[in-house]
């Protein structure tokens, strides 16, 4: 029996699976963030520089190659374990997560559109993630450490 699932569909969904496997560590993260960015450029004035770094990244851009929330969380999950993330791994989750804070999903209530954001905002693992962010000290920094308070209501 053949599967009706479009190409576009697969993807999402080989996408969605590996993004999920992050936390195993058995799979590049940095690799995978711009391999997904490289398939969901449209070419429409975003270039790189030397380095391959995105240059005029275009926040409003919709995504064709969707993550569900597994992926979402696995992502988050990866950050918060990772014994080192990189700069160029932060610049790649960021850019990831403003693509997919433009898309909707309806995986919550039949019927019912709401937005990829919701999941990476309501994601146990999101305030780690942005504490670490935070708080990460760069090779470049050492001896100088920001310090962050997160204050709760």
């Amino acid at each position: 029996m053949r599967s009706s699932m479009s190409s576009v569909g697969t993807l999402s969904a080989c996408f969605s699976s590996l993004f999920a496997q992050l936390p195993s560590g058995r799979i590049n993260l940095e690799v995978l963030l711009q391999t997904w960015l490289l398939l969901n450029d449209d070419g429409m004035g975003c270039g790189t520089d030397a380095t391959g770094a995105s240059v005029n990244f275009d926040t409003t851009r919709v995504p064709v190659v969707a993550l569900d929330r597994s992926a979402i969380s696995g992502l988050l999950s990866a950050l918060v374990t990772l014994p080192t993330v990189t700069p160029r791994i932060w610049v790649l989750t960021f850019q990831s997560l403003a693509l997919l804070s433009n898309m909707r999903h309806d995986d919550e209530l039949p019927g019912m559109e709401r937005w990829i954001g919701t999941a990476v905002v309501t994601d146990h693992n999101t305030s780690a993630v942005l504490r670490r962010f935070l708080s990460d000290v760069p090779l470049s920094a050492a001896g100088h450490r920001l310090h962050v308070c997160i204050c709760r209501r």
